[in-house]
């Protein structure tokens, strides 16, 4: 049993492999068409996206079946963060056939004059991914979190291509439509880069079981919970004490009452002389602050 266990991990990692391979030349083909106005290699790369979600659809029922075997800890991982990867993976094929489609129609649309380092973007983007990959295999969480910061440049990178173009809009407005689509496929490429640093990040989270996505969003816990347990207590109980006390000294600075008087749905408290309660009454008191009438209880509202 726990060689068939075994076994069906193994696939999982070459199937997952098997993915990423593909999900890396769909991206190198699609760059390709757009940079050489290649219009039948674009085709064929939004043709094949197919084959990278078929590949997502396997590795989730791949998953699914080896969960149902109840597996340790260190599987659990494997097989939860093979399901992520593999859907980082399809997002980035769907980014490549985004790219194809700028590259069919910029084929049948005269070039752009202005340079545009586009394959060096890809180049970033694809390394990252590729060692992202490594990292997955050769176990190393360390080089993983290397990977993370790079994200940046192909950040700065995206954003320096959206400025040129948009320069270049601005001095030729009748090539607005065919830049759109540059900067629709350098956001791609940038996007890319974000899928490889989120398959980064999973990698460390199953060699190193910690979850270092969104670091500014993590809510910070006390190291102590009885101790925080403990204060809670402390400080509900002594608000409920202040609270009482300031209840009871504001009933006894009442002058004394001219009759008890405790009427069906009316406040204990409220058995002061109607002449001289606004007067006398604590101002601190809020619930018993300003009656309807000098005459007149404001919990039964009856005459006193």
């Amino acid at each position: 049993m726990e060689n068939h266990f075994e076994t069906g991990l193994d696939n999982l990692r070459q199937k997952l492999l098997l993915m990423a391979s593909r999900a890396e030349t769909a991206v190198n083909e699609s760059v390709q068409a757009l940079m050489q106005r290649d219009h039948d290699l674009a085709v064929r790369v939004r043709e094949s996206d197919q084959v990278i979600d078929n590949f997502e659809i396997e590795i989730d029922e791949m998953a699914i079946q080896l969960l149902t075997k109840a597996p340790l800890a260190t599987n659990l991982r494997l097989i939860t963060v093979a399901m992520k990867i593999s859907q980082n993976l399809e997002r980035i094929g769907d980014e490549a056939t985004k790219i194809a489609k700028r590259a069919r129609d910029l084929a049948q649309e005269p070039p752009v004059k202005i340079t545009l380092d586009l394959p060096k973007m890809a180049t970033l983007a694809l390394a990252m991914v590729k060692d992202a990959l490594d990292c997955f295999v050769h176990r190393d969480p360390n080089a993983a979190r290397a990977i993370i910061p790079r994200d940046k440049e192909v950040d700065a990178l995206n954003k320096q291509m959206h400025q040129q173009l948009t320069q270049h809009m601005i001095g030729e407005p009748q090539s607005i439509a065919r830049c759109l689509h540059w900067i629709v496929a350098a956001k791609s490429l940038e996007r890319i880069a974000d899928h490889a640093k989120n398959i980064a990040e999973e990698v460390v989270y199953l060699y190193e079981a910690l979850d270092i996505r969104h670091p500014a969003a993590k809510i910070q816990t006390p190291a102590n919970p009885a101790l925080f347990i403990s204060l809670a207590k402390r400080w509900f109980c002594g608000t409920f004490i202040s609270l009482f006390d300031e209840i009871y000294t504001c009933v006894n600075s009442w002058p004394s009452p001219r009759r008890s008087r405790t009427p069906t749905g009316c406040a204990f408290f409220w058995r002061c002389a109607p002449a001289s309660c606004a007067s006398a009454r604590s101002p601190n008191c809020l619930a018993l602050r300003h009656p309807p009438s000098p005459n007149t209880c404001p919990f039964c509202t009856t005459p006193d």
